[in-house]
C-alpha cells in the first residue's frame, strides 16, 4: 500500500471523531490508540525497514489534549497502518484498568488533568466498582504517582502508580447551559419589587423607571474591589501568575481579606504563596486542597474591599479613568454632579 492509498483512509475521518488508529509511535514501536482525532492528518516521511517512506501522522488522544503532545502521535505507514471510526464509550460505563491505560494518562502523562467517575481500587479479586462512583479530578502528583481528588470536597480519595488498577468511567455529559437561569427582564423585576413595596400602579412604574435610569447612568463604570471568588484546588492556580488569595476554601468557609499573591515554590504535594507587596509567604496549601482564589480586578488596590459605604451610598468610579462618577444604593444612583461639595462649582 502506498501513501496515496492511505489518504482515502484518513479522508473518512475528521478532527473530533472518535477513532481507533494502528501504526507506530515516535520510537518505532507498534501502537494502537483509541480516542479523539485531535488534528488534521499530516503527510510526512518516516523510516521503515531502514528506508525513508511516505507516511501519514495522526494525533489521537483524550479530547482537549494538545496535538503537539508526542504521546498522541501515531504514524500510519503503507502496509502497516489503519484508522477507523469507533463507538465512543458511554458515560457511566465502568472500565477496569491500570491507570496508565486511562486515555487521558496515555495522552499526557505528567500534565494529565481529567474529570472522571472513580469507582474504587481494582485488582485481580475486584469484580465490580465499590460504589456508584465519585466525581474526581485525575492529576499527576509527582514522582510517578497519580491522584484522584473528590471534586466536591477537594480531598484525595486515591493515589496510585501507573500500574495501579482502578474502576473508572466517563462522567455523564452536561449541557453547558443547563444550570443557567433564563435572563431576567430588569424592568419587570423592578416593577414587581415596586408592587411588593405596596406602591400603586403609577408609583411602581415610576420606581422601575428610576431604577432603569440608575442602571443607564452606571453603564461603563465599575465598583472598585469587585471580586469574583471561586473555591478551587490550589494546583489550578500554580500557573496563573498573580491572583487574589482569600484563605482556605473548605466547605462552609467564606473568603477572607484578599491578598495579591503568586506561587514561588511548587512541590509534589504543596506550593508556597507569596504576597506580591510584602514578599512574605502567606500560605502553603496542599495541591489538592481548595482555596479561595480570584482574578485581580482591573484597577484593584489593597483595601478596596474595605471601602466604606457613605450615607450617600457606595462610591462608583469610571472603569478607564478611575474618577468618581457618583454613589450607588439599591434604590438609586446619584451622579456626583448632584452632590454638594463633589460636583463642579
Amino acid at each position: 500500500m502506498s501513501a496515496d492509498n492511505l489518504l482515502p483512509l484518513v479522508a473518512r475521518v475528521k478532527p473530533g471523531d472518535y477513532v481507533t488508529a494502528f501504526g507506530k509511535d515516535t520510537r518505532g514501536h507498534e501502537v494502537t490508540r483509541t480516542g479523539t482525532l485531535l488534528d488534521e492528518p499530516k503527510e510526512m516521511k518516516a523510516t521503515h525497514n531502514g528506508a525513508k517512506v511516505k507516511a501519514v501522522r495522526v494525533c489521537v488522544g483524550e479530547k482537549g489534549t494538545d496535538p503537539a503532545t508526542r504521546q498522541t502521535w501515531t504514524t500510519l505507514i503503507p502496509g502497516h497502518g489503519s484508522i477507523r471510526k469507533t463507538e465512543p464509550p458511554k458515560p457511566g460505563e465502568w472500565m477496569h484498568a491500570e491507570i496508565r491505560n486511562i486515555p487521558a494518562v496515555r495522552s499526557a502523562r505528567d500534565t494529565v488533568k481529567a474529570r472522571l467517575l472513580f469507582g474504587g481500587k481494582g485488582g485481580k479479586r475486584s469484580t465490580e466498582p465499590q460504589h456508584d462512583g465519585t466525581l474526581v479530578d485525575l492529576t499527576h502528583a509527582g514522582a510517578g504517582r497519580y491522584e484522584f481528588t473528590d471534586v466536591k470536597s477537594g480531598e484525595a480519595v486515591f493515589t496510585g502508580s501507573l500500574q495501579s488498577q482502578v474502576w473508572w468511567a466517563y462522567p455523564p455529559e452536561q449541557d453547558e447551559h443547563q444550570d443557567q437561569e433564563p435572563e431576567a427582564d430588569p424592568y419587570s423585576a423592578d416593577l414587581d419589587q415596586g408592587r411588593a413595596l405596596g406602591l400603586d400602579y403609577d408609583e411602581a412604574h415610576d420606581y422601575a423607571e428610576s431604577r432603569a435610569k440608575s442602571r443607564a447612568a452606571t453603564a461603563g463604570t465599575s465598583e472598585p474591589g469587585e471580586i469574583e471568588w471561586k473555591a478551587v484546588p490550589a494546583r489550578e492556580m500554580h500557573h496563573r501568575g498573580v491572583f487574589l488569595y482569600g484563605g482556605k476554601g473548605n466547605k462552609g468557609t467564606t473568603p477572607q481579606r484578599p491578598v495579591k499573591v503568586h506561587v514561588v515554590r511548587q512541590g509534589f504535594s504543596s506550593a508556597e504563596l507569596e504576597a506580591v507587596d510584602s514578599g512574605e509567604v502567606v500560605a502553603t496549601p496542599r495541591n489538592a486542597a481548595k482555596i479561595w482564589a480570584a482574578k485581580v480586578p482591573e484597577g484593584w488596590q489593597p483595601g478596596d474591599d474595605d471601602q466604606a459605604v457613605t450615607e450617600l451610598g457606595k462610591p462608583v468610579v469610571h472603569v478607564e479613568t478611575g474618577a468618581l462618577v457618583g454613589f450607588w444604593t439599591p434604590e438609586r444612583f446619584t451622579p456626583v454632579e448632584e452632590v454638594p461639595g463633589y460636583g463642579a462649582e
